[in-house]
């Protein structure tokens, strides 16, 4: 599950650039899942 701040931030970066997601997601571990 995403929490909506993660949603927020890791939604636009799939779109437009998916290495961004992952760094997102080591920004913020336990927001994704």
């Amino acid at each position: 599950m995403l929490a909506p701040r993660a949603a927020r931030v890791i939604e636009p970066a799939r779109r437009f650039a998916p290495t961004r997601a992952a760094t997102a997601n080591a920004l913020h571990p336990g927001d994704a899942d």
